[in-house]
């Protein structure tokens, strides 16, 4: 299998005497492995062409893969048995859901927190209307990444996008008018912009590069997002209306949200674990909070971050006030947190914290007089 880019796996084969590398499929979607069949002249695969993490057969003469009649839409990481009649494969995964945390008026948790969006797939990315009456949010239900509003309390979850892509990291623009979100364009990752209330998504940025994690300026002309076109990755914003985009950092940045002035920039590095600020448009870049904290745990909310530090012994959900530089604790997390994506946010009244936690639910499957 070759990883070109974040969720584009292809499978290739050459020779251990070396020559050409051929491409199997071409697919640009995800893979979670292969195993030879025991005729040497075809590779079961899991990819997720069809939706989910299904099994399909690969022949190494070429041609379209055929799905196979077992396994599930979780069915990972397949082996085939020496002689060729057993098939074992991982079915489930470890995947998140969003759980619910209450505010008191002081900003203290009110019990522990409770599901807000729950399945058997990976529900994750929520955000808050600006009203604070819907979340956005991105799930794999319908079988690829989409995003999907529902009401501020999880009901009435409708489908927004179907792009049969991996789309996520939903936003909501400061008027409520629309929904910035990144999905996969072939082999790279792009920022499109949906009306919240359905339609056709624009695609905002171009180019052999990656765009991803929008976020909105204060007066809902820009968006920014992260990108590769530089290394380390740098923020960038574009207008709403398109065209070239203007790089923001210079030292590294990678999700970033306007003050509530719009006169600073908030946001984290890739793999860093702090919060940084700057002074727009090109000013220092200083660190203000640090921490060990995933990019995708944290909101500005006025003039504070909620945050998850994940120093052990457990993951705690904290408040840096940006004015004193006080940090309080608010509540543990009870669940494991998975790593490197958007799943954090806060109402705009400051009483809901969102934030999404993995479930676990996986057996080993096992196929007898497998063909």
């Amino acid at each position: 299998m070759r990883i070109r880019n974040e969720g584009v796996t292809d499978l290739y084969m050459s020779s251990l005497e070396g020559g050409e590398t051929r491409r199997l499929t071409f697919d640009n979607t995800p893979m979670w492995g292969c195993a030879w069949a025991v005729d040497g002249q075809n590779v079961v695969i899991s990819s997720g062409r069809g939706g989910g993490a299904g099994l399909w057969r690969v022949s190494l003469a070429g041609g379209i893969p055929e799905r196979l009649a077992v396994g599930s839409p979780t069915a990972f990481y397949p082996a085939i048995s020496l002689h060729g009649d057993k098939l074992a494969y991982r079915n489930g995964a470890l995947h998140t859901n969003i759980w619910r945390l209450e505010l008191d008026e002081r900003g203290r948790a009110i019990g522990l927190a409770t599901p807000f969006m729950r399945s058997n797939v990976s529900e994750d990315g929520p955000h808050f209307s600006p009203d604070g009456t819907q979340v956005v949010f991105f799930s794999q239900r319908s079988g690829s990444a989409e995003v999907w509003v529902a009401r501020a309390d999880g009901s009435d979850a409708i489908q927004l996008t179907s792009r049969n892509s991996l789309s996520g990291s939903p936003r909501w623009s400061p008027d409520g008018k629309f929904i910035a979100f990144d999905s996969r364009v072939g082999d790279h990752s792009q920022i499109f912009v949906i009306r919240s209330v359905g339609g056709a998504p624009r695609q905002i940025t171009t180019g052999d590069f990656d765009a991803w994690v929008p976020s909105w300026s204060r007066d809902g002309q820009w968006i920014y997002f992260t990108s590769n076109r530089v290394l380390p990755r740098q923020l960038f914003r574009i207008p709403l209306s398109g065209g070239e985009p203007v790089q923001v950092t210079a030292r590294g940045g990678f999700l970033g949200f306007e003050s509530e002035d719009g006169r600073e920039l908030i946001y984290c590095k890739d793999n860093d674990g702090g919060i940084w600020k700057m002074l727009l448009p090109s000013g220092p870049e200083t660190r203000i909070l640090a921490t060990n904290l995933d990019w995708g745990r944290w909101a500005l909310h006025g003039n504070g971050i909620y945050f998850i530090d994940a120093t052990p012994p457990r993951p705690v959900i904290s408040h840096f006030d940006l004015a004193t530089q006080r940090i309080s604790r608010i509540a543990t997390v009870e669940k494991t947190l998975y790593h490197g994506i958007p799943a954090f946010d806060v109402s705009p009244d400051g009483r809901t914290i969102l934030f999404a936690q993995v479930e676990k639910e996986t057996d080993i499957m096992l196929v007898e007089n497998f063909h």
